[in-house]
């Protein structure tokens, strides 16, 4: 398990629901909102690759 998720991890990995994604970008904002998950800066390296959003 990593500690950091992509909008792409919920679109593959996420429930049926979600794996749309407007759908996942909207979860995510939701647990942004409510401090379940913090932004990391554009261009940080995750998984071996720089990510404009993580």
């Amino acid at each position: 398990m990593h500690g950091e998720i992509t909008a792409r991890d919920g679109v593959r990995l996420g429930p049926k629901a979600l794996r749309e994604s407007p759908k996942t970008r909207a979860a995510l904002g939701i647990l942004k909102k409510h401090g379940s998950l913090v932004p990391l800066a554009a261009g940080t390296v995750v998984r071996g690759a720089a990510r404009v959003e993580a």
